[in-house]
């Protein structure tokens, strides 16, 4: 009788540590899903960020760009110009 009252004890301590353990996982599940939620969240917003960091990058390289060919340009004109002052100041020597 006494083995019986023992097994009997020690089945219903293993039942509340099954049940414990039991909530424990499902705690630990809940926090997973709200990690995973919330990184998901970053995830899109980094996403987002990096989209607008390239619609500038490609706005400022275009912008680079266009302010290369000006100064090519400008210099072409400089350079122009001075050939025709020095051609100028030959023809008036």
């Amino acid at each position: 009788m006494r083995f019986i009252e023992i097994a009997d004890h020690k089945f219903d301590g293993l039942t509340a540590d099954v049940r414990n353990n039991s909530i424990r996982l499902d705690k630990l599940e809940q926090r997973i899903d709200h990690l995973q939620l919330d990184h998901g969240e970053k995830f899109d917003a980094i996403a987002t960020m990096l989209r607008d960091l390239s619609v500038e990058v490609k706005t400022l390289s275009g912008q680079f760009k266009d302010v290369g060919v000006m100064a090519i340009n400008d210099h072409k004109r400089i350079d122009d110009l001075e050939e025709r002052v020095r051609l100028l100041e030959t023809e008036a020597h």
